[in-house]
């Protein structure tokens, strides 16, 4: 990541906007697999919510290219769990009619791929939407999104158990 920051301060780029590096660990560290320059992918997802800062606010100043305030964490703990078509990612399914996801206190869903209204949702594409829990610790996030997801029934969509288990491991 140093290289990539380094080179745009140097580079005499006015680069405003969001840059996303996506990492892997591997056992030589750390090591950049991807770059993006948007919102949309799980990842972000789960970083977001991390803000308790003003976001537009982030983000204006950032355009104006004044000085940003200051950015304040939230400590909870996120977790999130991308509900996936059958078929994803090489050719997911499509158009049918989302599964009943029950209102709980501690989920949240962020949509992705959805067409239709409330009530009348359908998948529009492979990853449809996330299942994602804020709580004080790892293991309730875990345990709220996983419980959570044991009530979603469709022979339409798919989601890994993995998600979160090396962090809760090493909890």
């Amino acid at each position: 990541m140093k290289p990539t920051v380094a080179g745009l301060a140097s580079g005499n780029y006015n680069y405003h906007g969001i840059l996303y590096i996506g990492l892997m660990l591997t056992n030589d560290g750390p090591k950049v697999i991807e770059y993006n320059v948007r919102l949309g992918d799980p990842e972000t997802q789960v970083v977001l919510p991390r803000l308790a800062s003003d976001f537009a606010e982030i983000c204006d100043c950032a355009v104006r290219n004044q000085a940003l305030p200051e950015v304040k964490e939230n400590k909870q703990a996120i977790l999130g769990v991308v509900l996936c078509a059958k078929g994803y990612p090489q050719n997911p399914k499509s158009g049918f009619k989302l599964p009943g996801l029950p209102a709980d206190p501690n989920i949240f869903i962020d949509y992705a791929n959805v067409a239709g209204q409330t009530g009348n949702l359908t998948a529009a594409g492979g990853r449809i939407l996330m299942v994602i829990s804020s709580q004080d610790s790892l293991p309730k996030a875990y345990q709220a999104v996983y419980n959570y997801l044991k009530g979603v029934s469709s022979d339409h969509v798919f989601y890994r158990h993995d998600i979160g288990k090396k962090a809760l491991a090493e909890h």
